[in-house]
């Protein structure tokens, strides 16, 4: 499964990687912390699964979670923030986000999703 990062944190980047370094099949395509970025990775690299941050440089992760859902609405999107307030999680379910963690809290379930989706994306091949 090809997956791309969109976060803007280096810090972050890394721990995410490493984190999910261990997943069988599962290919980073990718990183990027700022919305152009990443909508010009998303078109070149097909991935079927996006980590997106809702607060990036220069821009908002709404943004690009809106044009995923409009041109690539196959692809799995999963916001990973810190800014878990009602209205934001309320946009981007709207928007068609398909899971929203807390950073802080939730940074262990990120690699239960991706894993899971990983094995479900391979099993369809």
């Amino acid at each position: 499964m090809k997956l791309l990062i969109v976060e803007d944190s280096l810090l972050l980047k890394g721990k995410i990687v490493e984190m999910l370094s261990s997943i069988d099949r599962l290919e980073i395509v990718g990183m990027s912390g700022e919305p152009k970025d990443a909508i010009d990775l998303i078109n070149r690299t097909r991935p079927e699964m996006v980590i997106l941050d809702v607060k990036l440089q220069e821009g908002s992760g709404i943004d690009v979670l809106r044009y995923v859902k409009q041109e690539h609405p196959r692809t799995i999107v999963v916001m990973f923030t810190n800014y878990l307030y009602p209205q934001i999680v309320e946009k981007c379910t709207e928007l068609g986000a398909d899971y929203f963690f807390d950073k802080s809290k939730d940074f262990n379930k990120l690699k239960g999703i991706v894993a899971d989706q990983s094995k479900k994306n391979n099993v369809l091949r």
